[in-house]
């Protein structure tokens, strides 16, 4: 998590070890740019990752501003999972040449395989004010392998949108949910999803 504008106007805060439960927050700030990011993390029979963030982009002195929420959690598990996720940032861009993104993804980089890849974006070349980006979904994370999880929710300001700030807040949640339930749910939702067509 971090703000940056050109090189070397970077600063960034981070948390490498956690332990399960774990509750903290961090923010970074430079010139009138900054993001803060709150953290709930919890594991044992199920897991749930949440992360909220607070970001706001201002450029100055004629830089691009970029203020982001981003990471990677690494995750084994010993039998398929099923994990639901949900990610949102509500942003307000109120001049021309600032941009929203909201990113997920799921992969095996031993095996280049990915399971999820998001990248909603919006760029105020179609529109300024307020946007919603927003992703919900699930799928099975198959067992005995390491999985990088990883998500980034950023505002950027152009040089050319001086003077104006760009905003955003939004979360991430991952749900982990074991067998036999991950089998029902998985089951639940595809069942919904048919009669929602007919």
């Amino acid at each position: 998590m971090g703000v940056s504008g050109s090189f070397p106007q970077v600063t960034a805060a981070s948390f490498d070890d956690v332990m399960s439960p774990f509750m903290d927050s961090h923010q970074a700030s430079l010139e009138r740019s900054s993001s803060a990011a709150t953290y709930q993390l919890a594991w044992g029979q199920d897991a749930r990752f949440m992360i909220e963030s607070v970001l706001r982009a201002d450029s100055v002195n004629g830089n691009a501003w970029n203020a982001s929420a981003g990471g990677s959690i690494d995750l084994s598990v010993t039998e398929d999972v099923l994990v639901q996720y949900r990610a949102r940032i509500d942003a307000t861009l109120p001049a021309d040449q600032m941009r929203a993104s909201l990113i997920l993804g799921v992969l095996d980089p031993s095996v280049s395989e990915t399971i999820l890849s998001v990248s909603e974006i919006h760029d105020t070349t179609f529109g300024v004010g307020f946007q919603r980006l927003e992703a919900e979904g699930q799928f099975m994370l198959p067992a005995n392998r390491v999985w990088d999880f990883r998500y980034d929710m950023s505002i950027r300001a152009q040089s050319s949108s001086a003077g104006f700030q760009g905003t955003g807040s939004g979360f991430v949640e991952f749900l982990i949910i074991p067998e036999p339930q991950a089998v029902l749910l998985l089951l639940i939702g595809l069942s919904t999803r048919r009669c929602r067509r007919a």
